[in-house]
């Protein structure tokens, strides 16, 4: 009656809560689940332990099968037969092993020879093929520029100048993301652009605390082809200070305010320019160039030799550098480093350019003559070869150290590389300057006499089209706030 009762329990006990029955019930057939697969797992186990026994055992009556030659009843001298063939065998194996070994060797060895046999009669080639380069020049530069542009471009470039580029001018701080770019500005690919700025500094003055002589903004084309565009020092456009304060004055503040970085900034803000990468020269240093390079030939009339002369006397006092006047005039003149300076700085005397036929005055004739000499520049250097060339550099970078300073760049070996081999046929296309002088005026502002864009639209518009040959371009969002700011801070003015 006990054991009854107490399976109506359990029975009720069920009944009144279902969910853990069924749980029970899952439960149950889960470990019976478990249980058969163990079961199964461990008769197949078995099951191949016993093939593998009984392999081993048939392996082992066969072998001894071999040994008793065959048959359990063979005679002795049967067997003794067959130890006799059986090691006869093991000896022929063992010879043609050691024949195969030696063949090996052998041809190791004439793999080796025929290596360094293909080394050698491949340098002669490349030897030959050099001089046939070198004193081909039809075939000189394609083949210098296909070098450049290889993998192994940088480490020749780096070869030459490497140790005294890396160690006295590249500017290892200036960092991409410092860089203002407006949203939207992009180069174009295959372009490279980059500014170029001269400096009114003395001793080691290339950062910050003293005024860009001139800034222009060169483009060298997918083709090699060099443009220059300079900005007017005198133009009214925004920039920053080091700690981000806007501020709306002359161009050539902007390096005043922020070093190279801050003329970059300037640049990208104002034009929709997407600038990574400038070389900052100051007098000194452009003198120094032409030097090295045996000065350089320009067209130069009377009156400038004379202005030249002058002013040549203040930047020799500064220089510490003896002063040797200018005596020739016409065309196709040698200057000393010195007197090319001073040219580029004139802006008293007008200017009537060879390159476009324009006559220019006042601070367009100074940027004239800046993208005049810089042009001439070009072209003697190219005429100098990349080895010569690089020589030279090697010993102007040297040069380039403590209170001598008098160039800096922020352009690794490799992006130097990929300039080189882009412009080893370069030929300077176009120059250009803006504020365009067809949207521009001269008004006197709290900065002095100052030269206002009318529009900066219209101006980024015109120089997009002369850098990158883009038609109908639009300005960004960025550019015309900017625009919309300086305009508004000449109206505060009441211009």
């Amino acid at each position: 009656m006990r054991r009854e009762k107490s399976s109506q329990v359990r029975s009720n006990q069920t009944y009144r809560d279902p969910e853990e029955y069924f749980a029970r019930v899952q439960m149950r057939k889960k470990l019976q689940e478990e249980e058969e697969f163990r079961r199964q797992r461990n008769a197949k186990a078995r099951r191949r332990e016993l093939e593998r026994q009984l392999a081993q055992q048939k392996e082992l009556e066969r072998q001894q099968k071999k040994l008793r030659g065959g048959a359990s009843g063979r005679p002795q001298s049967s067997q003794r037969q067959y130890f006799e063939e059986e090691r006869a065998y093991r000896r022929q194996m063992q010879q043609q092993m050691a024949g195969q070994m030696q063949q090996k060797k052998k041809k190791k060895k004439g793999k080796v020879k025929r290596f360094f046999l293909g080394i050698f009669i491949f340098l002669i080639l490349l030897i030959l093929a050099a001089g046939v380069i070198w004193f081909t020049p039809s075939l000189k530069k394609p083949a210098i520029s296909g070098i450049l542009k290889s993998p192994f471009g940088p480490a020749l470039v780096r070869l030459f100048i490497g140790g005294n580029y890396d160690a006295h001018v590249r500017d290892k701080d200036f960092k991409d993301k410092d860089i203002i770019l407006n949203e939207g500005a992009y180069t174009p690919k295959g372009n490279i652009t980059f500014a170029m700025i001269g400096v009114d500094a003395r001793d080691e003055e290339l950062t910050i605390g003293t005024r860009a002589d001139s800034m222009i903004v060169v483009n060298v084309t997918p083709d090699g082809n060099i443009r220059m565009a300079s900005v007017y020092r005198d133009a009214y456009l925004l920039s920053h200070k080091q700690d981000g304060q806007e501020v709306i004055s002359k161009a050539n503040a902007a390096y005043y305010w922020g070093g190279p970085l801050g003329t970059v900034n300037m640049l990208n803000e104002n034009f929709d320019l997407a600038i990574t990468d400038y070389i900052v020269v100051n007098f000194s240093g452009l003198t120094n160039i032409i030097d090295l390079l045996g000065g350089l030939r320009l067209n130069v009339t009377e009156i400038e030799r004379d202005t030249l002369n002058y002013h040549m006397y203040e930047q020799n006092m500064y220089a510490g550098t003896e002063y040797i006047p200018l005596e020739e005039y016409g065309e196709n003149i040698l200057l000393t480093g010195s007197q090319a300076t001073a040219f580029c700085r004139l802006r008293s005397c007008k200017f009537d350019s060879p390159v476009d036929g324009q006559t220019y005055r006042d601070d367009y004739a100074r940027t004239a003559r800046q993208r005049y000499a810089l042009m001439e520049l070009v072209k003697q250097a190219k005429e100098q070869g990349i080895v010569n060339l690089l020589q030279l550099m090697n010993d102007l970078f040297a040069a380039n150290d403590g209170n001598d300073k008098f160039i800096q760049t922020s352009f690794s070996i490799k992006e130097l590389t990929a300039i080189m081999a882009q412009g080893m046929d370069m030929n300077i296309e176009s120059n250009a300057a803006f504020p365009d002088a067809d949207h521009q005026y001269t008004t006197m502002l709290d900065s002095g006499d100052s030269m206002v864009a009318d529009t900066l639209e219209e101006n980024v518009v015109l120089i997009h089209q002369f850098l990158y040959d883009t038609e109908n371009y639009i300005p960004t969002a960025d550019l015309v706030r900017t625009a919309e700011k300086i305009r508004t801070e000449i109206r505060r003015q009441g211009k």
